[in-house]
C-alpha cells in the first residue's frame, strides 16, 4: 500500500523559519468567525429565510 502524499511529513525548513502550520490566534479567530457566519447562513436557509 502506498502512502498518500497528504500524510507525508513536510520538509524541514531552514533554521529560524516559522512552522508552516502555526498561524497564530488572530488567524484562528478569523477562521472561526467565518465558520460561524456560514453556519448562521445555513441555519437561516434551512428555516426558509434568505
Amino acid at each position: 500500500m502506498t502512502r498518500s502524499p497528504c500524510w507525508r511529513k513536510p520538509k524541514r525548513g531552514k533554521t529560524g523559519e516559522p512552522h508552516p502550520w502555526v498561524v497564530g490566534k488572530a488567524e484562528v479567530q478569523n477562521y472561526l468567525s467565518v465558520v460561524q457566519e456560514r453556519a448562521k447562513s445555513w441555519l437561516a436557509i434551512g428555516n426558509g429565510r434568505p
